[in-house]
């Protein structure tokens, strides 16, 4: 019996990671063999991503079955992993910023293997490493500590959105802002302080207050229902964020924005500024069709 073999390879067509336009199916060659007795029984299933070009394998592919759930990273080798999949034919995705992304139909049998090919973006790999490297050039300039997190450590963080990536890996908490009387909100009575302070303790209401105000723990507040401060290392900062090199709302934005959308996070001063930029942002960059900020600070975007 033949032993049975899968392979796929992405032609050009539109990144699938960009969303921008219709995607292009990749085409799939495929010897299959499968049985009844097979088709009842999960398995792992098993595959390794190369490049297409220098037949070298690719670590951080994005492989997902579309619709189930299932997702998972190629390692060092190229190879992933995606645990208790039964028998059948699934529409798989597969995305790597620099690589022609795509979807293709693939049956699946227990026990073989699946071998792809992504075709590589020239243009896009080059500019992407003189871009990383102008990123990194820009955060050693500064007089402040900063922490960056790649496009694999995010996918492989476990996180669902950046906030959750950050509460993990870094240690963050929110916790609702507050401002003064007069600006919009809700109205909180010194009964009501005084349980914020069984909650979160009278020397973290002393600092939020008398850092951002300049108050006193008994002075009425109001609290703003719609915003979110940040706490870290004992500090409640309200911090700066930035997607793309332009101004965002705050931390509502790292709860909406998917962690696998994310090509690379930094966090600066201890979280007074939190810079977001995304897969296709980068692509454009690395392409010449948008440009990043010459310097930042960590007051604005």
């Amino acid at each position: 019996m033949r032993t049975p073999r899968f392979s796929a390879c992405i032609p050009v067509g539109t990144p699938l990671g960009l969303m921008r336009a219709t995607i292009l199916s990749f085409a799939v060659a495929a010897i299959t063999f499968a049985s009844p007795l097979a088709a009842q029984n999960r398995a792992d299933l098993v595959g390794v991503v190369f490049d297409n070009t220098t037949q070298e394998p690719l670590l951080g592919v994005l492989v997902e079955i579309n619709g189930t759930g299932f997702r998972a990273l190629t390692d060092t080798a190229g190879v992933f992993r995606i645990r208790n999949v039964a028998p059948g034919e699934y529409t798989f995705s597969f995305r790597k910023l620099g690589y022609i992304s795509g979807e293709s139909r693939i049956l699946t049998v227990p026990g073989e293997p699946l071998f792809v090919a992504l075709i590589p973006q020239p243009v896009v790999l080059d500019g992407l490493n003189v871009q990383v490297n102008r990123l990194e050039s820009r955060l050693r300039s500064l007089p402040y500590s900063a922490v960056e997190l790649t496009e694999l450590d995010l996918r492989m963080s476990g996180g669902s959105d950046v906030w959750s990536v950050l509460r993990n890996r870094m240690g963050f908490y929110e916790t609702p802002c507050f401002s003064e009387l007069g600006s919009g909100g809700t109205m909180i009575t010194e009964f009501e302080l005084e349980q914020l302070e069984l909650t979160f303790g009278s020397e973290f209401l002393s600092q939020a207050y008398a850092r951002d105000f300049d108050i006193g723990l008994g002075t009425r507040v109001i609290r703003d229902l719609d915003d979110y401060c940040m706490l870290t290392r004992g500090r409640l900062i309200r911090p700066v964020v930035c997607i793309d090199d332009r101004t965002a709302f705050g931390i509502q934005d790292l709860m909406a924005f998917p962690a696998d959308e994310i090509f690379r996070v930094e966090v600066i001063h201890h979280g007074q500024m939190i810079r977001l930029y995304t897969g296709w942002f980068m692509e454009d960059v690395a392409s010449g069709r948008a440009r990043l900020v010459g310097s930042i600070s960590p007051a604005f975007c």
